[in-house]
């Protein structure tokens, strides 16, 4: 009994069967392009993320130069830059 109906619904099984798997293929072909794309906006996100670590620390850097050079100055020229700052219309 179920092997005549199988003898009878063949093709429709085999075409059924081919239907599923070619959908199963685009499901999975799309699921996986899917994460490479999250994986690639992760990898942009992150090098952002790092070039402004960088710039935070390069400006970080400059700003202990500016002080450091500021305190290896004698009284004389910080008296006489601070004199010049106010007396100097905007």
């Amino acid at each position: 009994m179920i092997a005549a109906w199988l003898i009878r619904f063949k093709g429709w099984l085999i075409g059924i069967g081919a239907l599923l798997s070619a959908l199963f293929y685009a499901w999975a072909r799309g699921r996986s392009s899917a994460r490479t794309e999250a994986q690639r906006n992760a990898d942009a996100a992150q090098a952002q993320r790092n070039a402004h670590a960088a710039d935070a620390i390069r400006q970080a850097a400059e700003d202990r130069n500016h002080v450091e050079d500021d305190i290896a100055r004698d009284s004389r020229s910080a008296r006489d830059r601070l004199r010049d700052d106010w007396t100097k219309p905007d």
